[in-house]
């Protein structure tokens, strides 16, 4: 193989790596700003009658920042609340959805412990 070949082929390989880099980094900062926005929900939510005013304001800021983001507030029974932001990741060029959340598309596999 001649040396223009060779470094051709590094070069791919160096973008294919930046571009993973840039995928990963997105969904890197979508998942930090949901979890910036869930925080802010549940400190803005003080008692019962604040959470439908700040579920609606958040809707509309999540709804801006997040691709078809939304956010909610789950019951979980005694006085136990748990704000959610849900939002669609992007697709991946192999048809698979590129956030490795569960119930997103991520094949997951149990976890072993081995020594």
């Amino acid at each position: 193989m001649s040396l223009t070949a060779i470094t051709a082929l590094g070069m791919l390989g160096i973008i294919g790596s930046q571009l993973w880099l840039v995928r990963n980094e997105r969904s890197l900062m979508a998942r930090e700003l949901a979890e910036s926005i869930a925080d802010s929900v549940a400190e803005g939510i003080r008692h019962d009658t604040d959470r439908d005013s700040v579920v609606t304001q958040w809707r509309t800021r999540v709804a801006a920042l997040l691709l078809d983001g939304d956010v909610d507030v789950l019951d979980r029974g005694y006085s136990l609340h748990i704000a959610v932001v849900k939002w669609r990741a992007p697709v991946s060029s192999g048809g698979e959805v590129s956030c490795g959340e569960p119930g997103v598309g991520a094949k997951l596999e149990p976890w072993r412990f081995t020594r």
